[in-house]
Parts: structure tokens; sequence; C-alpha cells
């Protein structure tokens, strides 16, 4: 009875071989569609840190810098332009300090009543301030009436003005314009932008963060060129506006001495 039930392979070894046999059938498979998936998730690792490195390498100050050129060229050229009016305009306008301006128009009186207009003349001469210039030419005029020193002293305080103002406007240009620039540029870039979205619609965030980056960093730079150009100009017009307040000021005075000698003389 074993040795039949043997022989149909319900005790016997055939039905044993059969159990092995499935066991390494099911054991291998298994194995291989594990390995499949692991291969499949270590490729997908390895695209995504391959995309990552892309994304990093995209997403360097010095790819945007290249990709944003054209617009950031133009900056350039505006900051290296307006950092030369500055260094100029420093140079030129240390040598328009006033100092006690009071005290000089006081010396200039005293010497035209003690000493004479040539003398004056020739101590105004000595100084090289915008103040001493116009009073020189306010004393050259002496025996004008009124309405002509008044006139001499305009006229002399506005050529000082337009000297001092000399490439002032290019700061103000400078500080307006640059802004916009920059924004010219990061609505260029988001239109870039938008069309690699709409060219890689599966490429992920990084398409977007990509190209507003490259963007933004034109108006950053719009923003870094405008802000020191807007002080300066503020500064200079501030700085040349009290100049010539203080020239009129000491020029109203000399031209009230200057006309009151003149109505002594017989």
């Amino acid at each position: 009875m074993r040795d039949a039930h043997a022989r149909h392979g319900i005790w016997g070894a055939d039905s044993i071989d059969i159990a092995w046999f499935q066991w390494h059938i099911g054991e291998y498979l298994r194995c291989r569609s594990g390995g499949c998936m692991m291969t499949l998730a270590g490729h997908g690792r390895h695209v995504l840190l391959h995309e990552r490195l892309h994304f990093m390498d995209a997403f360097t100050l010095t790819s945007m810098i290249a990709n944003g050129w054209p617009v950031l060229s133009v900056l350039m050229v505006m900051s290296i332009l307006s950092c030369t009016v500055i260094v100029d305009r420093i140079i030129a306008l240390r040598r328009t300090m006033m100092g006690n301006c009071a005290a000089f128009v006081g010396n200039v009186v005293d010497v035209l009543a003690r000493q004479g207009p040539e003398r004056a003349v020739e101590f105004c001469r000595r100084d090289s301030r915008p103040v001493s210039r116009v009073l020189a030419r306010i004393i050259e005029r002496r025996g004008a009436d009124r309405e002509t020193l008044e006139k001499v002293a305009r006229h002399s305080l506005q050529s000082e003005i337009n000297e001092m103002e000399a490439y002032v406007p290019i700061l103000g240009t400078i500080a307006s314009t640059a802004p916009f620039v920059g924004l010219f540029g990061t609505v260029i870039g988001i239109i870039k932008a938008f069309h690699s979205i709409a060219s890689d619609v599966a490429g992920g965030p990084q398409v977007v963060a990509i190209g507003i980056a490259e963007a933004l960093i034109t108006t950053a730079f719009g923003l870094f060129v405008a802000i020191p150009a807007t002080m300066a100009y503020n500064y200079f017009v501030r700085y040349i506006q009290k100049i010539a307040q203080d020239v009129d000021l000491a020029s109203f005075t000399v031209v009230e001495r200057v006309s009151e000698e003149a109505s002594q003389k017989p």
C-alpha cells in the first residue's frame, strides 16, 4: 500500500521533488522581481541625483549672470559711468567748501573799506571758492548802479552753479532709469521661464526656479546701480543749493556795500 502511494506521488520522492522544485522556482522569481525593482529604484535615484546636480549647476550665480548678460552689460556700463561721475564731483566740490562764509565776507568788506576796491579784488582772487569769484566780479563793476550790480551777481552765481552741477544730471538719469532697465530684464526672464515651462511640462519646479532667479537678478543689479546714484545725486544737489544760498547772501552784502560807497561819492 505504501509502495502504491509512493508510485502515485503521495508519500514518495516524486511529491517531495515537485514541492522542492516549486519552492525554488518561486524564490527565484521573487528574487528576480525584487532585483528588477531594486535595479529600477537605483536607476530612479541615479536619474534624480543627476537632475539635482544639473539644477545646482544651472542655479549658480555665474550661470545666471551669463544668461542675463545683455541687460546686465547695460547696467554695468551705467554703474561705471555713475562711479566716474561720483568721484569726479567729489574731487571738484571739495574745492568749493565754504568754511566760514560770513567771516570771509566780513574780511572782504573790511578790505574794501580800508584799502580800496583794487585790494579787495586782489584779496578775493587769492581764494578759489565760488563766493570769492562772485564777489570779485561785483567789486570790479563798482561804478555801475545797483540794478547792474545785482544782474552781475545773479549771472556770476548762475555761472558757478552751472560749473558745480556739471555731470550731476547724469546721476539723476541713472538713478531713475536703472531700476526700469533691471525690470525690463526681469520681464524678459519671466517670458523665458514660461517658455521653458511650456517646452518641458515634466521639468518640475526647478525649471520655474531657474527662470525666475535669472529674471530677478537683473532687478537686483538695477537696484544695486540705482541706490548709490540716487544717494549721490541728492547729496550733490543739496550741497550745491547750500553753496548757492551762501553765495547769494554774501553777494547781497557786498552789493549793498558797493552801492553805499557809490552813492556817497559826489
